[in-house]
């Protein structure tokens, strides 16, 4: 990774110091065919992206060489990266302490993902395995600059595939603030697109902050609906 990572640092709200890793610390940042990196990435602008697509290694967007967004698994060098998103996330995403997404991208790295333009980290993912082939989604968000341009949508898919590809039933868990329908337009587009089915969850989500209006919601692969068919 490169220093040009600084410049989504400083946007972030109330930076704190997190240390980057040495050059020769980060190893590698992900499967990348042939002609998907170029010396000089084009930067990040404000300008409408073309339709993503994957490809048999989970690349999403253009290619590099036209300035495409790589999706892709998160590595310990993502950190400063991951927590400068999340605070320019606020109010719908909470900013933890670093040690979070430190202990995220170390424990779960399977079940995270980054989007990653010009060199910077633009967009985060993160699910936390539980047992059985279910997941919770914790975070998704993505840099002001680069939303509304199904780049969310995109990481979302991102996760999903990878996980549905290495399971055979998945349970995705998840939050959505009431306020938010942008948040479940998304993510009922991406269950579409990926042949999942999607309901509410009767629990309440019983949070301490007076002005919260989560909902639980659950993504199932029809793999998962089969198998709970056939066991009843």
């Amino acid at each position: 990774m490169t220093n040009s990572k600084n410049s989504i640092l400083k946007r972030a709200e109330g930076h704190e110091a997190v240390a980057l890793p040495a050059a020769n610390e980060c190893g590698p940042v992900g499967a990348l065919t042939p002609g998907d990196v170029t010396a000089s990435p084009a930067p990040i602008t404000t300008g409408p992206l073309p339709h993503w697509r994957e490809q048999a290694d989970g690349f999403f967007g253009r290619g590099a060489d036209d300035g495409g967004i790589e999706m892709r698994q998160p590595s310990l060098c993502d950190l400063p990266g991951i927590v400068a998103v999340v605070r320019c996330c606020k109010p719908w995403l909470t900013p933890h302490v670093s040690y979070m997404y430190w202990m995220q991208v170390r424990l779960f790295a399977e079940t995270c993902a980054v989007a990653e333009a010009g060199g910077e980290i633009v967009g985060w993912c993160s699910a936390v395995p539980s047992s059985g082939g279910k997941h919770f989604i914790h975070q998704l968000g993505v840099i002001p600059d680069l939303r509304r341009h199904g780049v969310a949508r995109s990481l979302l898919a991102h996760l999903v595939s990878r996980l549905t590809r290495r399971l055979d039933a998945v349970e995705i868990e998840f939050t959505i603030d009431r306020k938010n329908g942008a948040a479940l337009d998304l993510v009922r587009a991406v269950v579409k697109d990926a042949g999942m089915s999607l309901r509410k969850a009767p629990e309440t989500v019983e949070l301490m902050e007076a002005d919260s209006g989560e909902e639980l919601y659950v993504m199932t692969s029809r793999a998962r609906i089969k198998r709970a068919s056939v066991l009843q």
